[in-house]
Order: structure tokens, then sequence, then C-alpha cells
């Protein structure tokens, strides 16, 4: 539940014992402790660090802009404190800003690189990026010199992290020149609560070559790494609405590409190549909106889909 502070913006999805998988299902909204939290908004990505649940703000902004410094951030919260009686349990959150630290971290490793993304356009340039630092200037912001003349906006809207620590985000946007979706590998999780001001470490970056392609670009909408080695990835558009998407103004086939699932084979899981092959494993042909995947113990995935705020879960057995 994206829309607001993060400590307001959780919830738990119970499935009551004995039911059959697609029925049965609850939604508790999480109430936490403590109110002395940064301010912050649009937690797009959620997952696992050990014994800890990690949300990951979008960096992103409004699709009309500007880029917003309220969704520049990281939160957790121990997975153990949720258990027991979760209608009085009040579990501590953490939650740290970074102000566009991450933002240009992004794109000075990108400058460092010879991987050629999809820029921003006219309308992105005006509306997301010179907007963000006029507003910043004129307000005397401390981190308004983090943001500069041909960065790219940044939508982070999957995340996982793996065994060794290292941290997987998958980007929403940007994608590469020729449409595939782009995966950032970062040294730590551990990164995004550091000090301020925090000190990110970027370690490579990874393209999905078999996903999108100039006609149906893709960015990914969720990820799951799982035990067996394997990481799972929910790809889909760049933006919705476009009649309200400066992403899509400038790039109209950013809406073209439909909600799929695919998966990178832990034999394809390498670190030291740039592109990793990935097999389809599922296609929404129907629903543009899905946003969310989580497995089971008994094999089922479940996704999660958001249509103009109505929210529906998914379940499919394999």
């Amino acid at each position: 539940m994206d829309e607001g502070p993060v400590q307001r913006c959780l919830g738990l999805l119970g499935h009551k014992a004995g039911k059959k998988p697609h029925k049965g299902w609850k939604v508790k909204r999480l109430k936490t402790a403590g109110n002395d939290l940064p301010k912050t908004e649009d937690g797009e990505v959620l997952t696992r660090d050990g014994d800890a649940i990690v949300v990951l703000g979008s960096h992103y902004g409004s699709k009309n802009g500007p880029l917003e410094p309220v969704r520049h951030y990281a939160a957790r919260l121990r997975e153990d404190e949720l258990e027991g009686k979760i209608h009085s349990n009040r579990p501590a959150i953490q939650a740290a800003r970074n102000d566009f630290a991450f933002h240009r971290a992004f794109n000075d490793a990108i400058r460092r690189t010879d991987l050629a993304l999809l820029k921003p356009g006219y309308w992105m340039v005006k509306k997301l990026l010179a907007k963000t630092q006029k507003q910043a200037v004129d307000n005397e912001e401390p981190w308004m010199n983090r943001l500069r003349s041909g960065d790219y906006p940044l939508n982070i809207e999957g995340a996982a992290i793996l065994p060794g620590g290292e941290l997987l985000l998958g980007l929403r946007y940007p994608i590469t020149r020729d449409g595939h979706p782009v995966i950032v590998r970062c040294r730590s999780v551990e990164d995004f609560f550091s000090p301020t001001p925090p000190n990110f470490h970027i370690e490579g970056f990874h393209v999905l070559p078999h996903v999108g392609g100039p006609q149906a670009p893709a960015g990914i909408r969720a990820m799951q790494w799982r035990e067996d080695g394997t990481l799972h990835v929910l790809t889909g558009n760049l933006d919705s609405k476009q009649e309200k998407s400066v992403l899509l103004r400038d790039h109209p086939h950013g809406g073209e590409a439909p909600c799929e699932h695919w998966v990178v084979a832990a034999s394809d899981f390498d670190h030291k190549t740039r592109e990793w092959p990935s097999h389809r494993l599922r296609v929404f042909h129907d629903d543009d909106y899905v946003e969310g995947l989580a497995p089971d113990d008994e094999g089922r995935w479940h996704y999660v889909s958001d249509r103009d705020d109505h929210v529906r879960l998914i379940v499919v057995t394999e």
C-alpha cells in the first residue's frame, strides 16, 4: 500500500487454515511503533534480508513530476516482531532517507560504463529533472547538488537480497536503449541505512535481453530470489495512463508491454556477465497492472494486481 508514509502503508496478508487457495484471504493494516521517522512516501519494494523485512521507496516522482525526496528512502522491521497477537503488536520500524544520494551514485556509475540506456525526452527533462532542480535551488535544499544535467530519473520497483548480502534492484525506468529491463547490483542494503551522507557502492549492471524490445519496452515491476538459486522477475510497461505520464509522452511505446513472469536460471545467474538469459513462465494477457509476486511452499505463485486502487490477489497453481 504505497500511497502515504511507510509506517501507515504496511499490511499483513493472511490465509485462513483449511480454506481453498483462492478463498479465505484477509488483509490487516500493520501498526508500527515510533513517531520520529522521516517523511516518506511511495513504498514500491518489499523484500527480505535475513530476519528483516525491507521496504524501499521508488526514488521517482509523480507521473507529471517533479521527483520527490520523500520517495528516496529505505525502511525495515524485524519479521519475528510480527508473530503472535497481530492486533496488538506494534513492531519497531527504522527508516532512512537518502535525498537523491542513490540517484547520484547510480548516474555516476552509469557514466562510467558503456551501457546505453533509453534517454529521457523533452517532457521528462522538463517536468521531472529541470523542475526538480529549480525547486531545489529556489528552496536551497541541501541535496540540490546531487541533481545534474544529463541525469536519468530512477524508478525502482523490484529488489532481491542474495545470501551473500548483495542487493539487486529492478528498475521500471531507465531501461536499455533497445527496450530491455535493467538490474542494478549493489554491495548491500546496509548502504541505505548508513549515516548521512550515505556511501553507495554499485558493483554492476545486468540486462534481461529476452524481455521487452524497441516496440514494447519493458521495465521491472517486482523481483523474487529463491533458495534454488533462481531469480524471478515480474515485468511490464514503463508507466500507465498516458494522458498523465510525461514518460509516455516522450516514449509512447512504453505503455505497450504486457505483464510477464520471467525466470533467470541458477546456471545463468552470473555476476561476471552483463546479460542474463531468462525464460518466460507466464503472461498476463488481460491485466497490465500486475505488480507483485510471491511463492508459497506448495508450488503456487501469488500475484497482486492494482488497477485504479482496486487490489486483486491472483493465485496460480503450477
